[in-house]
């Protein structure tokens, strides 16, 4: 009788793991983005920081547009004056990453979080180690 005892609460004790262990949430891939995705002219609308808007539209200094070529190359255009600055681009870690090397020189790396046809939003975490998201929208 203890042995069918002992071995009714090991059949449970197995369906009981095997079914904790199914239940697991498995994190699906993000997915691929292809650099043709990029290749348009995008607008800054907004700067985000540790999930608050901190500029939006007019209030945001220096307002540019960025149009991504595909030579590998973008030019960066100042909305308050036209001024413009060239500079590199390409796709690191699956095309996840977006390495650029701007007019001085100066490699940038930000994680793309969202690219589709009407927004681009990239970030990077900040010096008070917060995540800082640029969110830019197509420019037909």
């Amino acid at each position: 009788m203890l042995i069918s005892r002992l071995s009714a609460l090991c059949l449970l004790l197995l369906v009981l793991v095997g079914t904790l262990a199914s239940c697991t949430k498995t994190e699906e891939a993000a997915p691929a983005i292809q650099p043709a995705e990029l290749l348009y002219t995008w607008q800054i609308d907004q700067i985000v920081q540790g999930g608050q808007t901190t500029s939006a539209g007019a209030s945001i200094k220096d307002r540019y547009r960025l149009s991504f070529r595909n030579d590998g190359s973008y030019t960066q255009t100042l909305l308050s004056d036209n001024t413009t600055y060239q500079g590199e681009w390409t796709f690191l870690s699956n095309n996840t990453i977006l390495h650029l090397i701007d007019h001085k020189g100066a490699h940038l790396e930000y994680t793309i979080t969202r690219l589709d046809n009407q927004q681009l939003r990239y970030g990077h975490t900040n010096k008070d180690n917060k995540l800082e998201e640029y969110v830019f929208s197509r420019v037909p």
